[in-house]
């Protein structure tokens, strides 16, 4: 039987999970860059707009009383893992609608 894991073993694991879903994004928005990179920029932007605002999140995360911080952290997953989809969605849209738009 496992041992339940600890909320700092928990957070741990949310933060590595986090931080693969990141590179992988970083991925995605590289070879999106070749296909449509005019939503690669927005994309982009707004990726790293959430970095922003989640790295200064953090820095006063554990000041934050525990419904907050759950909500907060509830919020940040949602949009990152939003945004991650959406940067797959249009990296497998692009070329898509490309052939269809040169179809006679």
């Amino acid at each position: 039987m496992a041992t339940p894991l600890t909320s700092q073993q928990q957070a741990e694991q949310e933060r590595a999970a986090s931080e693969q879903a990141r590179i992988e994004s970083v991925a995605a928005l590289d070879s999106l860059k070749e296909v449509n990179p005019q939503q690669a920029t927005k994309l982009s932007n707004d990726f790293n707009a959430l970095v922003r605002a989640a790295s200064q999140y953090n820095s006063v995360r554990e000041k934050v009383a525990d419904p907050t911080r759950l909500g907060i952290d509830s919020m940040y997953q949602f949009k990152s893992i939003k945004l991650c989809a959406d940067i797959q969605k249009t990296l497998i849209d692009s070329p898509v609608q490309r052939g269809e738009s040169k179809q006679p």
